[in-house]
């Protein structure tokens, strides 16, 4: 929900946002500019949007104001993905006209997407955001639109929120865990679900997808 009252979602398989007036029950389109699947949003203090954009690895920003655009291209593990991420139009112009089957798939292979996925600001306004398949945090600059990367201690970061008091709060995926993130201390503390599926290591697993701070 906007400051000013109106609701927005990202349209992930249109490459679209949509902005819900409740007063008037009406909708309105923004296309994007640049990227592929928009996935989850947050509003900064001037109002603007901030996004992930899941499939070619950017975070997108929208400034309902002023209908201004910004793309943001992060930074991949290796050249390869990076070549693979920047060629993604090319991949979903052609897979929309041409059945490539099984040799799509081999093609491929051993290349991972990124997969920006959680999105939210701190209380000082920096844009923080998880790369799910990377296992990697992040940080950009809104200012400067400067860009830090770090490496998480476990497994598929997902859908992550700031605390009052500007740590970050984190569910692992795949890690059957939630951690928090000190940014002033660079400080991962890590909680073990109390799930009772155990792995053959010992260790219970589940799958946390989300979070919220009250």
């Amino acid at each position: 929900v906007a400051p000013d009252g109106a609701v927005w979602a990202p349209l992930a398989l249109g490459n679209q946002l949509a902005r819900f007036d409740p007063h008037h029950e009406t909708f309105s389109i923004h296309p994007l500019e640049q990227g592929y699947y928009p996935h989850t949003l947050r509003f900064d203090a001037q109002g603007r949007i901030w996004y992930t954009v899941a499939v070619s690895n950017h975070i997108g920003r929208l400034d309902p104001a002023t209908g201004e655009h910004l793309s943001v291209r992060l930074p991949s593990r290796s050249f390869r993905q990076g070549l693979a991420m920047r060629l993604m139009p090319v991949f979903i112009w052609l897979a929309q006209r041409i059945d490539f089957g099984e040799a799509a798939a081999a093609a491929g292979e051993g290349v991972a997407a990124p997969v920006p996925y959680g999105i939210d600001i701190a209380p000082d306004g920096g844009v923080w955001f998880s790369q799910l398949n990377e296992h990697r945090i992040g940080r950009i600059d809104p200012a400067t639109l400067d860009v830090e990367l770090i490496d998480t201690p476990f497994s598929a970061p997902r859908r992550l929120r700031f605390d009052s008091q500007g740590r970050l709060w984190i569910p692992g995926f795949s890690s059957g865990l939630v951690a928090r993130f000190d940014p002033a201390t660079r400080e991962f503390t890590e909680y073990a679900l109390p799930t009772l599926v155990p792995t053959s290591s010992g260790r219970a697993v589940d799958t946390p997808y989300a979070l919220n701070v009250d």
